[in-house]
């Protein structure tokens, strides 16, 4: 490419006046935020690369679509992508990554430039992952895609029998899926989503590195710097009643969230553990437009790493810390307040006030009968915590419930499920027992009901959304 046509690309991609006035806005308003909701100023140097991209993040923003509902134009800006690093086999491409406080989602496309590499890479991808199991060490498996915290030059190791890779520290999950919609006959796109803790990394954020096996660390890509998109940080240090239902309360120190993931951690007394209370890190945000978004909605709360302190067994006290990622994106200047049990901390740190929050908001739990072996729960006394209809026609035999747009029908004594007009699988029969009709739990996942199934019991939890 010659100083013309450079000189033409750029004109190109020039960003229209408002965009760079929305740039020049943003750090001119950065030191007037409030400390506990803040966009750093390399946020605002994050925002002005990606608008200098143009439409190319237009492009690449659709693969947060599998992962996250809601706005995605609130993390676009930060979408990073285009690197590219050849080892003279293979091509490795890091086609969309976007960083947020506790985690990275990112696309990237490993290409062959030699036919054998093809065909390598073609065997392992078309295999099932009960023959990619059984095949040689060095098949081709789409989770041969890893990411690192620091350079780990000589190592090569995968992530292919385990879910927790020695390459990142401290603790963290990663998930991943090959995209097959967009394989070719010489390449492989993966997306993978991973969840840690920076302050776990002795190097931080600024060290993340892309790699796949057959390439090696000398090949990988390091992401570029990564702008914060901002967080809420809310840090209580005080006893709250975190599970009203059941009467629990515990010790939250922080919590703290960014638009796509957040970290938090609480802590009780070893004394006051019960499995059957299920204590859960669970919090809703409440917008400035009067919109909750419960747990249900964002998907938070379902999973913690439990710590103990060094006191006589009995006498220990347990932290539980939670790290992962929302079901759908925060707008984080919408966000007015965070709600932990029965306190509300609005974000501009003026502190808590009480809750005042519909009941039938909070998660719920259901015991599963001991007399059943298929998870079946009352159908009346599901939907009455709903607030769902259900009708229940002994003469027709069949139980219908009706709940945000959605009607189910269940024939009693049956497996036969009808919703909204659609024949579907119930994993278990609908059955009269003692006056009363049970139904299979699989039945809330056709009603878009959040919940989540126990050994004993099924946790409900009701969005908030419409």
């Amino acid at each position: 490419m010659d100083r013309r046509e450079y000189k033409q690309m750029m004109e190109q991609i020039r960003p229209a006046p408002e965009l760079m006035e929305r740039v020049l806005a943003e750090g001119q308003t950065e030191r007037s935020r409030p400390m506990k909701h803040r966009i750093r100023a390399a946020g605002v140097a994050a925002l002005a690369a990606a608008l200098l991209m143009g439409t190319a993040l237009a492009v690449n923003s659709g693969f947060l679509e599998r992962y996250f509902k809601g706005d995605l134009s609130v993390v676009e800006p930060y979408i990073q992508g285009g690197e590219s690093v050849s080892d003279g086999k293979f091509r490795l491409t890091l086609d969309s990554a976007v960083v947020d406080q506790y985690g990275l989602v990112a696309q990237v496309t490993l290409e062959a430039l030699t036919d054998e590499g093809a065909a390598w890479l073609m065997e392992g991808a078309q295999m099932s992952p009960w023959e990619r199991y059984d095949a040689p060490e060095s098949t081709f498996d789409p989770g041969d895609v890893w990411l690192a915290s620091a350079d780990y030059a000589g190592e090569q190791l995968s992530w292919r029998y385990c879910n927790a890779s020695p390459k990142l520290e401290g603790e963290h999950s990663y998930s991943y899926w090959e995209d097959i919609s967009l394989r070719t006959d010489r390449s492989v796109t993966t997306q993978l989503r991973v969840e840690f803790d920076p302050n776990e990394m002795e190097e931080g954020l600024d060290t993340l590195w892309i790699g796949v096996d057959c390439m090696g660390p000398k090949y990988a890509i390091r992401l570029p710097e990564v702008g914060s998109m901002g967080a809420v940080t809310v840090e209580p240090e005080r006893k709250i009643l975190l599970n009203p239902e059941w009467d629990r309360s515990a010790t939250v120190h922080l919590l703290e969230f960014g638009p796509l993931s957040y970290k938090l951690v609480y802590s009780y007394g070893e004394w006051e553990e019960s499995w059957d209370t299920f204590l859960q890190g669970e919090f809703f945000l409440k917008l400035k437009d009067g919109t909750i978004y419960t747990p249900g909605d964002l998907k938070a709360g379902w999973g913690t790493r439990p710590e103990y302190d060094d006191a006589p067994e009995g006498q220990r006290t347990i932290t539980e810390t939670t790290i992962g990622f929302f079901d759908r994106v925060v707008d984080l200047d919408q966000v007015e307040s965070v709600i932990l049990g029965d306190l509300e901390y609005p974000v501009d740190s003026s502190g808590p006030v009480p809750a005042e929050l519909d009941e039938s908001l909070r998660p719920f739990v259901l015991y599963y009968p001991g007399w059943s072996a298929d998870d079946q729960v009352p159908a009346a006394e599901l939907c009455s915590r709903l607030g769902a209809g259900c009708h229940w026609d002994r003469e027709a035999g069949t139980v219908t419930i009706t709940y945000r747009g959605h009607t189910a029908v269940l024939t009693v004594g049956t497996e036969e499920l009808v919703v909204d007009g659609a024949e579907e699988m119930t994993f278990g029969p609908t059955v009269e027992r003692d006056g009363q009709v049970y139904l299979n739990w699989k039945v809330c996942d056709y009603l878009e009901i959040p919940c989540q199934s126990m050994t004993y019991a099924l946790r409900i939890m009701p969005p908030g959304l419409k």
